[in-house]
């Protein structure tokens, strides 16, 4: 499975799941916000070791049924480029130092070709809504901007998510039609915005047009 800001709980069941893809850039460094964090709070890069908490907090947002199933994921997916996890995966730690939070400026290979892809977003309930989840999207852009500069870089969501996809589109992201390569069989932008226009705020809405 590759995901974007699914961990993100709370999510809005009461209205039909259609996934989106979304696109952000290319944009320097210098254009992206500075990733700013609440009072107590402070970034972390990964270290080996760190796996067990990011199971802890992926399955906290029901990304999985439990730590051990995210475990598995983890050993799967990440474990053998663990050198590049150093330089591409952040967790937010609280004023406690635990870890609470934490997302991926990752790679996927389609057909033949790599993209930059917003990975595994995940933020604990018990800290959600203190802008953990921007000033980490801003984290994963710079990073970007670095390692990949000039490149476009994708997220996937979904319309039960309609509060982070605001936030993506405050952040210069724009989602993408179904005549769009990359990810199309994620892609369901008509029948999304169909859905959107329920229950996101018109001025959201409005920003929410194809790239």
């Amino acid at each position: 499975m590759m995901t974007s800001d699914y961990g993100l709980k709370h999510l809005d069941k009461s209205i039909p799941f259609k996934e989106i893809v979304m696109v952000h850039g290319p944009q320097p460094a210098s254009e992206i916000p500075e990733p700013k964090l609440p009072e107590g709070f402070s970034f972390h890069a990964y270290v080996p070791g760190d796996m067990a908490a990011w199971a802890i907090i992926e399955s906290s947002v029901d990304e999985f049924a439990d730590q051990e199933a995210a475990v598995r994921s983890f050993t799967g997916e990440f474990l053998p480029y663990e050198d590049e996890l150093c330089r591409r995966m952040v967790f937010v730690a609280d004023a406690a130092g635990r870890l609470c939070a934490t997302a991926c400026a990752w790679t996927v290979d389609y057909e033949g070709v790599r993209h930059a892809l917003v990975h595994w977003v995940g933020v604990m309930p018990d800290v959600q809504g203190l802008g953990l989840a921007r000033a980490m999207t801003a984290w994963v852009l710079r990073r970007f901007a670095e390692l990949h500069p000039g490149e476009v870089i994708y997220l996937r969501t979904q319309t039960w998510s309609h509060k982070a996809i605001g936030l993506y589109l405050r952040m210069g992201f724009r989602p993408v039609d179904e005549s769009h390569a990359y990810l199309a069989r994620y892609n369901e932008y008509a029948e999304a915005r169909e859905i959107l226009a329920g229950v996101m705020p018109s001025a959201t809405l409005a920003m929410f047009v194809p790239a």
